[in-house]
């Protein structure tokens, strides 16, 4: 049985200061709060890596992978990373593209 990080005893050492993201049994992600194809990794020692989906694909809240965004609900997580063309401009990529 696992304590919850907000139940954790109350001798505060350095360490639990440190935490990026609270600390669990095991690795989980959290989707970015404004960008859908970003999300959060977290270990089980609370470190936290900020990752990208692989291009054309959008982070999916409840599975916690990246999906196609005909699958994937990115209501109020509507910004996405821009993409580099070899044209030098940049385009954002939106639902439903698929890069070739």
């Amino acid at each position: 049985m696992s304590i919850p990080f907000q139940e954790a005893p109350s001798r505060v050492n350095q360490q639990v200061l440190n935490y990026e993201c609270p600390p669990r049994e095991e690795s989980y992600r959290i989707a970015d709060p404004k960008q859908c194809d970003k999300f959060e990794e977290c270990n089980i020692k609370g470190e936290k890596k900020v990752l990208l989906c692989p291009d054309g694909l959008v982070f999916d809240v409840k599975s916690e992978h990246c999906d196609y965004p005909a699958k994937v609900n990115c209501t109020g997580r509507p910004d996405m990373r821009k993409i580099f063309e070899e044209t030098s401009n940049w385009k954002t990529i939106q639902r439903n593209y698929y890069p070739a």
